[in-house]
């Protein structure tokens, strides 16, 4: 299975949540034994990385939230990012990348 491709609009000093179920075939995929991760960088090559918050909604339905707090936002630089959402073993015998993108984060006004 290839990554999806999902551009994201964040809002500079706002909390960002996006809500993602993962589905294989019309059906949802029980992620209790997974693990997930997300980063969020200027360029595929930077070194710098914001670390996203990756929560299990509801495992058992494939539901998982990514997310950045307010403060965490008010920190990037208005422009433009690249992402990626991936699910792995803890173990560490797999690691399957879910979603891909860009991120456009939009100036904030009234910080």
């Amino acid at each position: 299975m290839s990554a999806g491709n999902y551009d994201i609009t964040i809002d500079q000093g706002s909390d960002f949540a996006l809500s993602i179920t993962v589905s294989d075939d019309g059906v949802e995929s029980d992620l209790s034994d997974w693990d997930a991760r997300a980063k969020l960088k200027a360029t595929l090559s930077s070194t710098e990385a914001t670390t996203m918050t990756v929560s299990e909604a509801n495992a058992v339905d494939g539901i998982l939230v990514m997310s950045l707090s307010h403060t965490q936002t008010a920190a990037l630089a208005v422009g433009s990012y690249v992402y990626d959402l991936e699910i792995y073993k803890a173990d560490g015998t797999k690691a399957t990348r879910l979603l891909q993108g860009r991120a456009t984060v939009r100036g904030e006004v009234t910080n």
